[in-house]
This record gives C-alpha cells, sequence and structure tokens, in this order.
C-alpha cells in the first residue's frame, strides 16, 4: 500500500500542478483503445443509424476523439454510467 500511495503522490502533484498534459504521453503507453474500431449507434428520426468510428485518442473535456470512416472527428460520451465500445455511445461532431 505504501509504495502505491508514494507513487501517487507523485502523480498527483504532477497532475494538480501542471494538469493532465504533463502525464498524457504516460498516459497513452499504457491505454488499449488508440486504433480499435467501433459502431456508435445514434437515433434519428428514421431509427438507429450506426457509425464505424476509430478511437484515436482523448479530446480535452476528457472524452473519446475518434474519426468517422469519412473522416469527420467525433467526441464521444458514455450512456449513462457504462461505457460499451459496441452500443450506447453518443456522438457529438466537433467544430
Amino acid at each position: 500500500m505504501a509504495a502505491f500511495f508514494n507513487r501517487f503522490e507523485r502523480f498527483y502533484d504532477l497532475f494538480i500542478n501542471q494538469g493532465f498534459h504533463a502525464l498524457e504521453e504516460l498516459y497513452y503507453q499504457t491505454w488499449l483503445h488508440s486504433g480499435q474500431r467501433v459502431i456508435v449507434e445514434e437515433k434519428n428520426e428514421d431509427g438507429v443509424v450506426e457509425n464505424v468510428v476509430t478511437i484515436k485518442g482523448l479530446t480535452s473535456s476528457g472524452y473519446l476523439l475518434a474519426i468517422s470512416e469519412d473522416g469527420q472527428m467525433c467526441e464521444l460520451h458514455p450512456d449513462g454510467n457504462s461505457l460499451d465500445f459496441l452500443k450506447g455511445l453518443i456522438r457529438r461532431k466537433l467544430q
């Protein structure tokens, strides 16, 4: 437990003083989602539309950044309290 808190304290101090940007490279070295292709379901007036997107990283607001097959960037938000990479994600276009 002491080893965990020693390491955590260093990361926490870095985050508080310099923000997430200081930890971003380390974060991406250990995360699993870069390059992952997922299906995003969107509801519209005609029903449900499925779009295939590729996860590229995180947005500045902390959500998943994805790019559609036609090159459009989108921000993926979890639906409710769970994040299902196959269903239930909300897509919001970035300006």
